[in-house]
């Protein structure tokens, strides 16, 4: 699948999940853009991924349980896509601040990741 293809059925999916009440999520831009005034906005890091999904998430243990707020970041990529350098790093200091991140190539793929069907 082209990745402009995947990042559409994506975002389907995701607004769905949402509108469900299983998550909430943004689709991220890095770069800069301009605006109809003539003016140009700046988006996210270089580097930055796709799509941001903040998930609740329980946690059972034997003396305890609690809820949690998983933060999870998503690349997307086509059959042959491979992350930049600059999503390379994005993937490490997301990851050293202990948010979880994946490179997926499919719905499937991101249904697992976040346990819904």
């Amino acid at each position: 699948m082209l990745e402009t293809q995947l990042k559409q059925t994506i975002t389907e999916y995701l607004q769905l999940q949402q509108k469900l009440g299983n998550l909430f999520f943004e689709r991220l831009n890095a770069g800069s853009f301009p605006t109809q005034s003539g003016r140009w906005a700046v988006g996210c890091h270089k580097g930055a991924p796709d799509f941001v999904v903040w998930k609740k998430a329980h946690f059972e243990g034997v003396n305890c349980s609690f809820w949690y707020c998983r933060s999870i970041l998503i690349e997307l990529k086509g059959y042959r896509g491979k992350q930049s350098d600059y999503q390379k790093e994005y993937q490490e200091i997301a990851e050293n601040q202990f948010a979880e991140y994946y490179v997926i190539k499919s719905v499937e793929e991101l249904q697992e990741i976040l346990e819904v069907s």
